[in-house]
């Protein structure tokens, strides 16, 4: 191993054969990322010859989550064979070579400056399995589509900025600490990703729990365990979030959000959101509208 580790060197090998999106990273749009430390980031489908070695990333942590194929990871704690529905953070400064272990590496990446939220991985490699894969890539190309298509709207807050958000969303909650992901927690992402794509279901946690084959009181203690919160108030983190952007970002009537967050009626989902948020979807609705109409006229005025 120690011969392998001196032979990290600075290396650049990308066949013409790979295809690579990147993410347009500057203005506004960007920000919820850049919040993250990122400043270089994209989709790439790398074919065999490629290979890409750095003794000394300075003060960049490399995230890469393996969508298909397989690639291979140097680093000084070892070899690491990154397979699909993984992903693996390399700390800052830490030597490093990774390359197409086989025909193709399907991957989406991100690199980001040395912020606080990734001083908890400061010289631990992590790998470990995510459900969250599928998710991020298709934010990640709704970004990539939004950028290409509207490259400089002056709206306050673009379809691209929303798009950044959710994949910054997706990037935390993927990477909750340092340790391998037991069982049980692979368990408990693997059925949040569940509830989130399904957010209209009459979730509660007999539901949840009967997913799991376990018991609520046993699901009650996972959770508590694992994010000191308990399945109810991950329901209502998940809904809320949800209601959120629809009541933010779309003019659909407050009966149809209620059916979209599992409300039963608008009246009960407005009880909740209130509570949640401390005003009512129409306040909070009607609040982020005039900060639109405001902004925009000060852009008009400045023109």
């Amino acid at each position: 191993m120690l011969n392998k580790i001196k032979n990290i060197r600075k290396i650049i090998n990308i066949p013409n054969s790979c295809i690579e999106k990147y993410l347009d990273l500057k203005g506004k749009k960007a920000n919820p990322l850049k919040e993250l430390g990122v400043y270089y980031s994209g989709i790439s489908l790398l074919k065999k010859g490629y290979r890409v070695g750095n003794p000394d990333h300075q003060d960049t942590y490399i995230i890469i989550f393996t969508k298909s194929g397989t690639g291979c990871l140097l680093t000084s704690q070892g070899e690491i064979i990154m397979t699909g529905g993984t992903v693996t953070v390399i700390p800052a400064r830490e030597p490093c070579s990774w390359e197409v272990y086989r025909d193709e590496w399907t991957i989406l990446w991100f690199h980001c400056h040395a912020v606080a939220c990734w001083q908890r991985f400061k010289g631990q490699v992590l790998h470990k399995p995510t459900a969250v894969i599928p998710r991020l890539e298709n934010a990640m190309n709704g970004y990539l589509q939004e950028t290409a298509d509207h490259p400089a709207e002056p709206e306050p807050e673009t379809a691209a900025e929303l798009y950044s958000r959710i994949i910054a969303s997706y990037l935390s909650e993927s990477l909750q600490g340092p340790d391998l992901a037991s069982g049980d927690r692979l368990e408990l992402e693997n059925l949040r990703d569940e509830m989130k794509s399904s957010l209209s279901k009459k979730w509660n946690t007999k539901l949840m729990a009967k997913k799991l084959n376990i018991s609520a009181s046993t699901l009650q203690r996972r959770c508590l365990d694992n994010y000191r919160k308990t399945p109810r108030q991950i329901l209502i983190e998940m809904r809320m979030d949800y209601a959120e952007t629809l009541v933010e970002c779309t003019d659909y009537p407050l009966k149809t959000i209620a059916q979209a967050t599992g409300y039963s009626d608008e009246f009960i989902f407005s009880s909740a959101f209130k509570k949640y948020f401390g005003a009512s979807p129409k306040f909070y609705r009607r609040k982020k509208t005039n900060v639109i109409n405001r902004n925009l006229e000060n852009n008009r005025n400045q023109e």
